[in-house]
C-alpha cells in the first residue's frame, strides 16, 4: 500500500528544514547500507550531530502528531530517521529495505520531500511492484509511507 500524507509539515516549515539541514555535515550514505544494498546505495547522509537531531526530532513531532500517519503505520517505534541527500549522478538502486533495523522490525518506510520539485531534475522516489514502476514527486512537507 502506498499512502501520501499531504503537508505533514506546512512548505514553510519544510523550508526551514530544508533550509537547516543545508548546513549539515554528510558522509557517504554506504556507510549505513545493508549487506545487500551496499552496491546501489550512492547518496549522502548528514552525520550525527545536536543540528541533525534537532531537524529529525521536529519531522517525528510532525508524524506523531499526524492522524492520518498515525492510523496508517501505527507505530510502537521508530528507528533512528535518516536525512539523506542526492548530489548530480547520484542515486539509491533498487533495492528492498532490512527487515530488522537497529533490533526493530521496519515494515514500513516513508520518505518526506523538502524541496519544491521544479528547483531539482530527476530526484523521483521509484517504487518498483511486479506490476509497474511509479516515479514519485511530491511538494515539500508531503510524505510517501
Amino acid at each position: 500500500m502506498l499512502l501520501v500524507i499531504e503537508n505533514l509539515l506546512t512548505p514553510i516549515k519544510a523550508g526551514v528544514l530544508r533550509e537547516a539541514a543545508s548546513t549539515l555535515q554528510f558522509d557517504d550514505g554506504r556507510k549505513t547500507a545493508g549487506r545487500f544494498v551496499t552496491e546501489v546505495k550512492a547518496n549522502d547522509q548528514a552525520t550525527p550531530s545536536p543540528e541533525l537531531a534537532a531537524v529529525l526530532a521536529k519531522v517525528e513531532t510532525a508524524l506523531a502528531g499526524n492522524a492520518l500517519f498515525r492510523s496508517a503505520a501505527r507505530p510502537k517505534a521508530l528507528t533512528k530517521l535518516i536525512l539523506s541527500r542526492y548530489r548530480t549522478g547520484r542515486a539509491y538502486g533498487l533495492h528492498v529495505d532490512d527487515a530488522l533495523m537497529a533490533g526493530l522490525r521496519t515494515d514500513l518506510s516513508f520518505t518526506l520531500f523538502l524541496a519544491e520539485p521544479n528547483t531539482y531534475d530527476g530526484g523521483a522516489l521509484i517504487i518498483e511492484d511486479p506490476f509497474e514502476a511509479r516515479a514519485i514527486t511530491l511538494n515539500p512537507g508531503d510524505v510517501i509511507l
